[in-house]
């Protein structure tokens, strides 16, 4: 072996990981959600205690909120809000061990509750397309695989080279054929061909974008320039925007998709009329929109959201450097951009 010490730490981290795949995994999948979920919590409680990085940067966002009046005064006691976002973190890992197995073509109904469906099974047949809006909050995968029955398929954009979201998708995705990944490197290819041939696809929407201009937005208690991403694919491609949900319920393994808004790139483009529109300024209303129903959905469980995810500010570079520049992407009729340096909206759960 290296007596290298970042090479020694590769290889201890590579054990690591077998450690959990094949000895903690297999462990909490036998002893069921039920205990894994308490496993996770306590697990999750013993790291916020350590006071981590995210610790402070969580606490800074929730105290804005609190200052803002956007939290339901039931939440304001701050420090125990961000407790509980990272014992719902800790949870989202010992979920991840069943969604596979559980949300199944025939099972999938069982755990997951979704009220809109009707309204969801529309679009999905309407085959004009659609793109789906989430956030760092509840369980996304299980969004994703819930979503996946009703699509048929769903194209999910996200880095799944990056660890630990490879983890959390390769199983889910090895077993259901209703979704589809599509990879950082080859997003401004795939995801205008899959809008024009009426599918779906699902980003999450609240990255920062730090060189060039983005949509001016304040997102659960932080103010930054969004990628415009969503809103000008959903101008250019003539598609709805589904603003959703997933937040977990009290018992273990129990979900509720919720579909919070339908944005319409013709209704918004009626109301702001053309001048705007022919200078894509549309684009940046739609992303404004998009994240101001997100936060309102967010908000309905704010202790589901990851609120110590790290930002551009902290260097992450799944967040800057993973996020999409829409010059990747070409409108309609314009031909496609060069395979090389593209970047995607990533659909990676961060560590705190």
């Amino acid at each position: 072996m290296s007596n290298d010490p970042s090479a020694l730490m590769k290889h201890l981290e590579g054990l690591r990981r077998l450690y959990f795949a094949w000895c903690v995994v297999p462990l909490l999948r036998l002893v069921g959600p039920r205990v894994a979920t308490a496993v996770a919590r306590r697990l999750a409680a013993g790291v916020f205690g350590l006071n981590p990085p995210g610790r402070a940067r969580g606490m800074q966002r929730i105290q804005n909120s609190i200052r803002e009046r956007r939290l339901p005064s039931s939440k304001n006691d701050a420090t125990s809000l961000l407790r509980e976002s990272y014992c719902q973190y800790g949870r989202f890992w010992a979920e991840s061990i069943y969604l596979a197995g559980r949300l199944t073509k025939t099972r999938w109904r069982r755990f997951v509750t979704c009220k809109s469906e009707d309204a969801l099974q529309e679009l999905a047949c309407d085959r004009r397309g659609c793109l789906i809006a989430v956030a760092y909050h509840g369980n996304i995968a299980a969004a994703a695989c819930a979503l996946g029955h009703l699509f048929k398929p769903l194209y999910i954009v996200m880095d799944a080279s990056m660890l630990p979201s490879r983890r959390v998708w390769q199983p889910i995705i090895s077993k259901m054929t209703n979704l589809h990944i599509i990879e950082r490197g080859a997003a401004g290819m795939e995801i205008p061909q899959v809008l024009e041939n009426g599918g779906a696809v699902m980003m999450v929407v609240e990255h920062e974008r730090v060189r060039g201009r983005g949509a001016p937005v304040q997102f659960m208690g932080r103010q930054f320039e969004a990628y415009p991403t969503i809103g000008r694919l959903s101008h250019w491609f003539d598609v709805p925007v589904a603003v959703m949900t997933c937040p977990r319920g009290k018992s273990a393994f129990w979900f509720e998709l919720l579909l919070h808004e339908v944005i319409d790139p013709r209704a918004v483009s009626k109301i702001m009329g053309v001048s705007e529109s022919e200078r894509g300024d549309i684009g940046f209303e739609i992303t404004r929109q998009t994240l101001a129903a997100l936060e309102k959905g967010v908000l309905k469980s704010p202790e589901q959201y990851l609120w110590s995810v790290p930002t551009a500010d902290d260097g992450a570079r799944s967040f800057h450097s993973a996020s999409v520049p829409i010059d990747v992407i070409a409108p309609p009729g314009l031909g496609r951009p060069a395979a090389q340096n593209r970047r995607a909206d990533s659909l990676i759960v961060n560590r705190g």
